[in-house]
């Protein structure tokens, strides 16, 4: 995303795989023609592999086993609850085992309200829910 007018320019980027597609390409095609621009690249991709493998370094054989241990050790912690996902689990285990208890009570308790209802308008003994003694 240099997007630089001047391609010369483009070389130590482009031998670092820095550049974006867009100016990748561009950069391909300047260096097809410009002899110049291909040494300069060549060289610096060389310097650059150089600089790479001077640094890099072989870790010591009992690094392996230090990380697991102490990873072993190191206690984990839980994911974090979010505030809205406490109160959600909240309400339904708090209010929700009240209402179905009170469901069923409610229900027994309307159902001889309007059986005594009928009873009343009907008479105790044309009513079959009379009979059980419902009123």
């Amino acid at each position: 995303m240099l997007r630089r007018t001047d391609p010369h320019t483009l070389a130590g980027a482009y031998a670092l795989d820095a550049l974006g597609d867009i100016d990748r390409e561009k950069f391909e095609r300047h260096i097809g023609v410009c002899e110049s621009c291909r040494a300069e690249t060549a060289s610096l991709r060389d310097a650059a592999g150089r600089l790479a493998e001077t640094t890099a370094a072989a870790p010591p054989p009992r690094l392996r086993g230090q990380v697991l241990a102490e990873a072993a050790r190191t206690r984990q912690q839980s994911p974090p609850v979010r505030v809205a996902d406490r109160v959600r689990r909240s309400w339904h285990g708090f209010a929700g085992w009240p209402a179905a208890a009170v469901a069923p009570v409610s229900a027994i308790r309307i159902g001889a309200r309007v059986s005594a209802r009928t009873c009343a308008i009907v008479g105790p003994n044309n009513g079959a829910n009379c009979q059980l003694g419902f009123r």
